[in-house]
């Protein structure tokens, strides 16, 4: 016995192509990329019933298969909303690049606060994409990065979010 169809999601394949060095450069390569990023993401993980992603390359729709949970629903149509809405805003930033970044963010910040004044703060990232750009400027600033939660002290808090 097959599993239902839960969901078609629709990708225009023109969106991944403008950026090869993530999602490749070949079609099919592409398609399973973006299927690969949605089924690693947090929100496939909160998902409580059995779904399961399919890809046939070169059609340019992904497929959800299973018994979701009813709870589930949300998260399912956040996915569609995701692959039409967000890849038409979203540029993806390779590494390298989010590097560079943090690097030129932390003489900014260093021109900004004297050593002291560095002493005292606390890189926070927003959980997700925050967490990684954070360790970076962390690092950059040769601070340690800090759990979520409020300054204590005279302590004040560097929030970074991706």
């Amino acid at each position: 016995m097959s599993d239902p169809l839960v969901s078609l999601l629709r990708v225009d394949d023109a969106l991944l192509a403008a950026h090869p060095d993530v999602y490749g450069a070949e079609p099919d390569a592409r398609s399973v990329a973006l299927a690969n990023a949605l089924s690693c993401g947090p929100a496939w993980e909160r998902l409580r019933g059995h779904v399961r992603l399919v890809v046939r390359p070169s059609t340019g729709v992904l497929g959800l298969i299973g018994s979701p949970a009813p709870d589930d629903r949300p998260l399912l149509e956040a996915f569609g909303w995701q692959v039409e809405s967000l890849l038409r805003r979203l540029r993806p930033v390779p590494y390298p690049e989010v590097e560079s970044a943090c690097i030129d963010l932390a003489t900014r910040i260093r021109a900004i606060l004297d050593d002291d004044a560095l002493t005292r703060a606390r890189v926070v990232g927003i959980p997700r994409g925050g967490m990684i750009v954070a360790a970076m400027l962390a690092y950059a600033l040769g601070l340690p990065i800090a759990p979520s939660g409020s300054a204590t002290g005279n302590e004040f808090t560097i929030l970074v979010d991706d």
